[in-house]
């Protein structure tokens, strides 16, 4: 399709020097700081504080005391883990609902917070006030606490829901999942409120359990099993990240009685956190409880309402085990009695930024049984409170073993990661745009660093690289839409091999959409000879085309080609280019003194006559603050071969004063007749010349 741009130069400078400030670089933790259990070496995270919740992070090893078992242990090593910088909130922040949410900054380094809820909608013991708990408490959290640079991911345990759940900062995508939590419960548990009179002995207590009750107390057991068990696939996924990490489990409440199924499985799920660094803070949905209380619901007799008190108190008591278990153990907080978590969330989230990693030398006889060994960890500090994990069992740490089933396993395992540590420089934006020939389709942009591609040298002269590549587009279910499995063999001349290894290989595959709904876009790519690889993923929302629902999509930002975007000729059904320069769309690294050219797609703008009115605001951002607004500027854009979609682009000039680093730019679209706005973010460079 010919496309005609209007080129709308936008004055700006892009000089702000004195505005920014340089990020104070952090320690990251090496690779062998975690937590580790072998029997040369006991490292245990633990978290200090003082008693109005401020990180206490000046502590040295002679600080410190470590008991196991009771018996004080030879401290050998304490670092401070601090791993990304924040800028932490507190309390709720103020969003000005003319102006759209400030995008994430740290889009490129991934900087930021990595916050895992995991909301049990799916136990038979929660209710639709349970539900209605979960749901509001995301929302507030999404709303007023959860910052630009924060990547959230949100499981749900019902039905298994969303296993394959990636982390996010996108706001909006997260809304989208909170809004299919439903008021409605299994409601299978046979509680202290099932008084069926049908199936109840003769001359029996009306608070009795019904006829049968072990059947229900088998499915209590399972089904508190299976909430379990997605707990225990979340602490899988996050056990590579080599950092200490944090989730927040909202729930009705986890029977933990001594010798039942769900104790064995809370002993095991316990101990796995403990290995993978991973903190359980557990809250009760139940809120504010009062068991006397009784409704008319209940339909009981006056007679009957102490010795239902009692055991409704019993009942929360047993499910309030689990949760407490959970946090104790693996070091976290437990909730309860709380109508809203808000503040214990904003705690905690800023509290616990930072961590002491301990190590210790244990004795010869940790190891000679699978005994549980308790840690205590204290401080020679008054009015301080430390965190940790309450102990281990006596089994050693053990390399997992992973039988591939094929040569592409590995690229497998590696879309499904929530947080992708590549092992080479690998970046990926995904867009959604509609043409009137191919109708809407999603297309991902990966760009490879030059560096990390591996060459191979051919007879006559050239040299050859192979990549391969596998992408994966999933609905919401994580059903499989569309699939591609490739390798790509590549020749280039040897006078041509300098650019490359300079500027690296973008690869573009467009994959077809046509119902509505919330996507993930999945993709693997391997070098061939090497065998290091690289993955990313993202959330893309494809747009109900019957409602014509004004938004703006597909932001690209690359660089000029005679005033006009350098769009890459790619084809549809993937390919690889080389690349003469840096600021390509995959990439987007700009030097000082280049252009900065974007384009995007506006569907459905509502006419006022002949054209739409539509306004565009530029703006600017570095490190989470917004260096430069343009203000809202009348915009006209060219209209595309379909009626209800046109297309505007825009340039930016890099002046020579520019700090080097990632910035975001925001464009945002109001539609003046409709009263509607719709925004897109895109990430970029600056690099030295």
């Amino acid at each position: 399709m010919n496309r005609i741009f209007y080129f709308v130069p936008i004055s700006i400078l892009f000089l702000f020097v004195s505005s920014v400030t340089a990020q104070q670089a952090t320690a990251a933790p090496p690779d062998d700081e975690v937590v580790k259990i072998t029997t040369a070496l006991i490292q245990v995270d633990a978290v200090v504080r003082a008693k109005d919740g401020t990180p206490v992070t000046d502590l040295k090893k002679e600080n410190f005391q470590v008991l196991q078992d009771g018996k004080p242990q030879n401290i050998t090593s304490v670092v401070y883990i601090n791993p990304r910088a924040l800028n932490l909130v507190n309390g709720k922040t103020k969003r000005d609902k003319a102006q759209p949410e400030t995008p994430a900054s740290g889009t490129r380094s991934g900087q930021g917070r990595i916050i895992t809820f995991v909301l049990d909608d799916g136990n038979c013991y929660s209710s639709p006030e349970s539900n209605i708990f979960m749901r509001d408490s995301m929302k507030r959290f999404v709303n007023e606490q959860m910052q630009p640079d924060d990547r959230v991911a949100i499981y749900r345990t019902k039905a298994g829901v969303s296993l394959l759940q990636m982390y996010t900062s996108n706001k909006d995508i997260l809304r989208q999942k909170i809004s299919k939590i439903s008021t409605y419960a299994p409601g299978a548990c046979a509680t202290s409120n099932e008084l069926d009179t049908n199936n109840r002995r003769s001359n029996s207590s009306p608070l009795d359990p019904p006829q049968g009750s072990s059947a229900f107390a088998n499915l209590r057991d399972q089904q508190t099993i299976e909430s379990l068990k997605v707990l225990d696939i979340v602490i899988d996924r996050l056990e590579g990240i080599s950092q200490r990490k944090e989730i927040f489990f909202f729930s009705e409440g986890i029977p933990g009685e001594r010798f039942s199924r769900s104790s064995d499985a809370l002993l095991t799920l316990a101990d796995k956190a403990a290995r993978a660094s991973v903190v359980i803070h557990t809250f009760s949905n139940k809120g504010l409880t009062n068991s006397s209380m009784i409704n008319a619901s209940d339909n009981v007799s006056s007679d009957d309402t102490e010795q239902l008190s009692s055991r409704r108190a019993a009942e929360t008591s047993s499910l309030n085990t689990g949760l407490e278990y959970l946090a104790n153990t693996t070091g976290g907080q437990f909730f309860r009695n709380r109508n809203s978590p808000d503040k214990a969330l904003a705690n905690i989230l800023t509290t616990e930024s930072g961590y002491y990693l301990i190590g210790y030398e244990p004795d010869g006889e940790t190891f000679k049984g699978k005994e549980f060994h308790k840690i205590d960890i204290s401080v020679d500090r008054a009015d301080v409170v430390v965190s940790s994990r309450k102990g281990f069992f006596g089994h050693v740490n053990e390399a997992k073993k992973v039988v591939d089933r094929s040569a592409d396993s590995p690229l497998y395992r590696a879309i499904t990661s929530p947080l992708i540590e590549n092992n080479i420089d690998f970046r990926f934006t995904v867009q959604y745009r509609s043409e009137a020939k191919t109708g809407g389709f999603v297309r991902g942009l990966a760009h490879i660093g030059g560096d990390d591609i591996q060459f191979k040298d051919e007879p006559d002269g050239r040299k050859k690289l192979m990549m391969d590549v596998i992408v994966v587009l999933l609905d919401e279910k994580a059903k499989a839409i569309s699939d591609i499995n490739r390798t790509y063999t590549l020749h280039l001349n040897a006078d041509a091999l300098p650019a490359v290894i300079k500027n690296g290989l973008d690869f573009c595959i467009d994959l077809p959409v046509k119902d509505k709904g919330l996507y993930s876009y999945r993709i693997a790519v391997r070098d061939g000879i090497s065998g290091r690889m690289g993955a990313a993923g993202d959330f893309i929302e494809i747009p109900d085309a019957k409602k014509a629902n004004f938004l703006i999509s597909g932001l690209t930002a690359t660089n000029s080609n005679n005033g006009r975007p350098n769009i890459s000729p790619f084809t549809a059904d993937g390919d690889f280019t080389f690349n003469a320069t840096r600021a390509t769309a995959a990439s987007r690294e700009y030097k000082h003194g280049e252009n900065l050219v974007f384009t995007y797609q506006i569907f459905n703008p509502k006419s006022n006559g002949n054209a739409p009115s539509l306004t565009r605001q530029i703006r600017l951002f570095k490190d989470g603050k917004m260096l430069l607004d343009s203000g809202e500027k009348p915009l006209t854009p060219s209209q595309t071969d379909s009626p209800a979609i046109f297309t505007d682009t825009g340039n930016i000039k890099i002046a020579e004063q520019v700090q080097s680093g990632e910035y975001i730019l925001q464009v945002i679209v109001r539609d003046k007749v409709a009263d509607k706005m719709s925004d897109q973010s895109v990430d970029f460079e600056v690099i030295d010349n």
